[in-house]
Formats: C-alpha cells, structure tokens, sequence
C-alpha cells in the first residue's frame, strides 16, 4: 500500500497489478504486459520505456501518469487514466487511444506524439504541454480542448475537434488537415494547414487569429467568422455562412448557395458562382479586387451595403446596391441579368 516499485528492466507477464495507491516505476524497461489496477495505481516513467499491452481500463482507470523530465515513453496500445502529466522535455508517443487529460507538470512542458498505425480517439482535454504532434498520417479526433504551446499536423494527419471543444494552440501543418465536426472556437493563428474544414451543420464557429491554409471547405450549412486576415489558394463555400472581419485573400473562390460576407478586402484571381442562390455581401468599405467575379450570368448574386471598389469583369445573376448616399465603383466590364441601384451613386468603368 502507497508503495513504489521501480523496474529497471523487462517485465512480460499476461497481468500487471497496480492497486492501494502502489506506484510501478518504469526506468528504461520494455513491458509486455497489459498494466491494470484498481482505480488507485500509478506509473512514473524514467529513461526510455516502451509498453505493449493496454494501459489501464475503461472501468478502472490508472489514477495518475507521471512522465519524469527527459523520459521518452511509447505506448502501443490504449491508455485509460485520470490524468497523465508531462515534465520537462518528456516524451509520451502514443500509438492507441488515450482515455485521459494529458497535463504538462508545468506551463509549457512535454511532448505529446500521436503516431498510431489506425485512426485514434483522445478523450480529455490537452493542457498546456509544449507540443502536440500528430504524425500518424490518420485521422485523430479529440473530444477534449487542446491548449499546447503547439499543435503540429504532419505526414497527411488529420486532427478532428469534436462540437463544443477549442483550440488555444498555434496551429502548423502544411501536409495536415483540420476539420471543425461543430462549434469550436480556434484562439491562436493557424500557420499553415492543407485543408481546413468547418462549417457542419448548425455549427458556428469562430477563429480569432490569422488563418493560412491551402483549402478552405464548408462541409455542410453552419457558420464560421474569422477575426483576422485569411490567406488560402482555394476556399469553397458549398453552403453556410462565412464571414471575414479582415482581408480574404483567396486565389480561387468558389460559392455554391452560401453566403461569403465581407467587411475589409476580397484579393484574388477568381470568383465562381456555381448556385443561383450564392451571395458575395460587401459591407460598407469593402472591396473586391479579382480577374473575374462571376463566369456565368446565370448564377450567383452580389449585394452591396456600402461603399465599395471592385475591380475584375463581372459575370453575374443579380447586382443589389443598397443604401444611402453611398460611392460603388465598378472598374471593369459588368453583365448582369438584373441590376438593382437604391440611393446611390454608381460609377462604370471609373479607375
């Protein structure tokens, strides 16, 4: 009881017991052995250690983890604990799920590695540990808030937030994917990503930092407001809203029946509407900036509340500029099916 045995070498065995508040102290040991215990062990880890065998059980969970400072530690299988914190320099690489929160021993220390042959779930939040580093190239959902220093999405990983959870981490990855399964709120700046996803169904999601990733995707009717400058090559609103309060700069632009609202500057190449229902709403003082807005006279509606400059052609279902006393200017060659004009003052072709 409330003892500790320390292990400095290899143990293979079907059980391994770790009941009455007992610690098991691994210090550079290979184990092959499935580590149960009655819902008060304990594992301190030391040296380099590697586990074969789940860690704990869903019903009787291992009361604490303590990943001492410089240990590097993979696990091969599942990991059920009430807590695992991570000291100084330590390593933890998981290859199963984690069942637990995962805490650094203080701000800002330890390494959390997910790099599993398969999918894998982390139930519990993810404090403030140094970095989360998903390497896996599979998808890893999390239904926990993530609060490392630093999330890394590497080798075509996958990170999936579950609805209700954030992220207060600096997020990079320019093989890896994030996808928003609801309502997250993301606090630091993404710095690079392949594809960001958001936007499901009755979701409404806001990312306060500078967002740069490859694709943007809607994947479903939900919303989503970025705080600050967004810079991507594709961005795709299938349907939804999505509303940016800084400047969009997006090579290529595709809206289907959402609705892209704007506050400062559209930058970009290409604006393609491929729904008659799609909407591009400039508020007052923005502007649009593109080669074309609009390919097809068919589809798509752009509406202006404001003062605006837009330059590039437009090819377009409907124009609606409404407001009072307000300065459109139209720099470029414009086909519409139908133009509406309340209150304003609109200037074709004016540079």
């Amino acid at each position: 009881t409330n003892g500790t045995t320390t292990l400095d070498r290899n143990l293979t065995a079907t059980n391994t017991n770790i009941n009455n508040n007992s610690t098991l102290a691994l210090n550079n040991s290979t184990v092959n052995s499935a580590i149960k215990t009655d819902g008060t062990g304990n594992l301190s880890l030391s040296g380099i250690n590697d586990i074969t065998g789940d860690v704990g059980e869903i019903s009787k969970q291992l009361n604490n983890i303590e990943a001492l400072a410089n240990s590097n530690t993979t696990f091969n299988n599942n990991i059920y604990a009430n807590n695992i914190n991570l000291n100084t320099n330590s390593i933890l690489d998981s290859k199963g799920n984690i069942t637990s929160n995962v805490n650094g021993a203080a701000v800002n220390t330890g390494t959390l590695n997910i790099s599993g042959p398969n999918n894998q779930v982390i139930t519990g939040n993810i404090g403030t540990i140094e970095n989360l580093n998903l390497n896996s190239g599979r998808v890893v959902r999390t239904d926990g808030d993530v609060n490392a220093t630093n999330t890394n999405i590497n080798s075509n990983s996958t990170l999936e937030l579950v609805s209700g959870k954030n992220i207060d981490s600096v997020i990079n990855g320019n093989t890896g994917n994030l996808t928003l399964l609801g309502t997250s709120t993301i606090s630091e700046d993404i710095q690079s990503l392949n594809n960001l996803r958001l936007n499901a169904n009755t979701s409404n999601s806001l990312l306060q930092g500078i967002v740069n990733s490859t694709n943007i995707t809607s994947t479903g009717s939900g919303s989503s407001t970025f705080e600050d400058i967004v810079t991507t090559t594709n961005l795709v609103l299938n349907n939804g809203n999505m509303t940016f309060n800084e400047d969009l700069n997006s090579i290529n632009t595709t809206i289907g029946s959402g609705r892209l609202n704007l506050d400062k500057n559209l930058l970009g190449t290409t604006v393609n509407f491929t729904n008659t229902l799609g909407e591009l709403n400039l508020n007052d003082g923005a502007n649009v900036d593109v080669t074309n807005l609009g390919v097809d006279t068919t589809k798509g509606n752009l509406n202006i509340a404001g003062n605006s400059n837009i330059s590039g052609d437009i090819n377009l279902k409907n124009i609606n500029i409404t407001g009072t006393n307000q300065v459109v200017n139209l720099k470029d060659d414009v086909n519409a099916i139908r133009t509406t004009i309340s209150n304003s003052t609109v200037n074709f072709n004016q540079d």
